[in-house]
């Protein structure tokens, strides 16, 4: 028993005389990898701003000249009456004359 024992701490000093602090790799700084804020849909605009910049185009949102707002297109189409199509918007939404 007390042969086991010199042994195991003949092994554990030799052990530890092996890992000398030269021998170890250089810590690695801990930096926290915390995840980028979710996107939502619509979250590509500047509320504080007017006119075109303002409009949140990820929602469907375009700048309308005529009724100086951001408008979803298709909606404006069906409340106006007109095509739902790009030109129908282009020409009810056309910049008023200044």
């Amino acid at each position: 028993m007390r042969l086991r024992l010199l042994t195991l701490c003949a092994l554990t000093a030799l052990t530890a005389a092996c890992a000398t602090p030269e021998d170890a790799p250089p810590p690695v700084a801990s930096m926290p990898m915390a995840p980028p804020p979710p996107r939502l849909v619509g979250d590509d605009g500047d509320a504080a701003a007017d006119g075109p910049q303002s409009c949140k185009i990820s929602a469907g949102y375009v700048w309308c000249d005529s009724s100086r707002r951001c408008e979803r297109p298709w909606e404006l189409a069906r409340e106006k009456g007109f095509p739902n199509t790009l030109e129908g918007f282009q020409a009810f939404c056309k910049p008023l004359p200044k």
